[in-house]
């Protein structure tokens, strides 16, 4: 193992994060193939992202450790390495590996998303400062419109004005969406034990359902997550799916946004789409998804962006 991943990947203080980012971006090559992994307390793989199985050329599911750097005949340091970063009690441990393959040699980097999440609490507190200050500055403003036009909403207005006000209000609405977006992302998750997913979920659709139902749209929810409790931020889980809702549904002139939730082995998969295809994507989109991957990411999934919505998978 290299020393500038030796350096990336070793337990460090807080306040080495920026020094540690560099030396992660300075090791990557470029066009590195990327695998997501979830490790169970037993070190084997609870949940593998989209890419793990045409990396691995198998399905990787309940592999453990030493099975995955075997298939590449990986040197014994970076056996160590994953095996030291997976050790975890009572839970699973979130991580990503970055590959770099040649002649059935492989070159990991493998990376503790919670220590880095942790390790970066001094970037993250300066990104939230600003984006308090920015989102203060224009959603003072922004709601002294939003009261006006639902005012003028609520009168007799004539010819155009009513097309208007609503055009404006769906601006309104865009520009919200934008600023909750900026503000999650200066923060990090902080999961907890024992939460309700499908409170959470149908917290985002009951947040959301007014919006489209001004717009004329119609929200679908169905959720087959069972009873069981999971160790995740309710909270911030809550935010991105309105956000992908919100970017959904504003692709759309007419029809609905449908909202699916389905427990997976080893994680919960989280479908939103539109029916019909949307026909467009709205101001802000990059930033709403930007978040939505930085929160997927904290919780071991990713988001999957199609031509219909998005796909998010948690290991939860």
């Amino acid at each position: 193992m290299s020393q500038a991943v030796e350096k990336a990947v070793a337990p460090q203080p807080e306040g080495a994060h920026s020094e540690r980012l560099s030396a992660l971006f300075d090791v990557l090559p470029p066009g590195a193939e990327v695998c997501g992994l979830v490790f169970d307390p037993r070190l084997r793989v609870a949940t593998a992202s989209s890419g793990c199985e045409a990396l691995f050329g198998r399905d990787v599911r309940s592999a453990s450790v030493t099975e995955l750097f075997r298939d590449f005949q990986a040197p014994k340091a970076e056996v160590a390495t994953l095996d030291l970063l997976t050790r975890s009690v009572g839970r699973p441990k979130h991580v990503r590996v970055f590959w770099k393959q040649a002649a059935r040699q492989v070159t990991a980097l493998v990376i503790d998303l919670e220590a880095m999440s942790k390790g970066g609490h001094a970037v993250a507190a300066a990104t939230a400062r600003l984006a308090s200050e920015v989102v203060h500055e224009g959603r003072n403003p922004l709601t002294t419109i939003k009261l006006t036009l639902q005012t003028l909403a609520r009168s007799r207005l004539e010819g155009r004005l009513p097309r208007k006000v609503a055009l404006a209000m769906r601006e309104v609405r865009t520009s919200e969406r934008i600023f909750s977006a900026l503000s999650g992302l200066g923060r990090v998750s902080e999961p907890t034990e024992g939460v309700d997913l499908a409170e959470a979920l149908e917290a985002a659709v009951s947040d959301m359902r007014c919006e489209l139902d001004e717009r004329g749209l119609g929200l679908r929810c169905e959720l087959s997550l069972g009873e069981v409790s999971r160790r995740v931020d309710g909270g911030r889980l809550q935010l991105a799916v309105g956000q992908l809702i919100g970017l959904v549904g504003h692709g759309l002139e007419a029809g609905q946004v449908r909202l699916a939730a389905t427990q997976l082995p080893g994680g919960v998969e989280i479908l939103v789409e539109a029916e019909p295809a949307p026909s467009r994507r709205p101001s802000g989109a990059e930033l709403s998804i930007e978040l939505v991957r930085k929160i997927a990411a904290e919780h071991g999934g990713e988001l999957i962006d199609f031509a219909r919505g998005f796909r998010l998978t948690l290991a939860a």
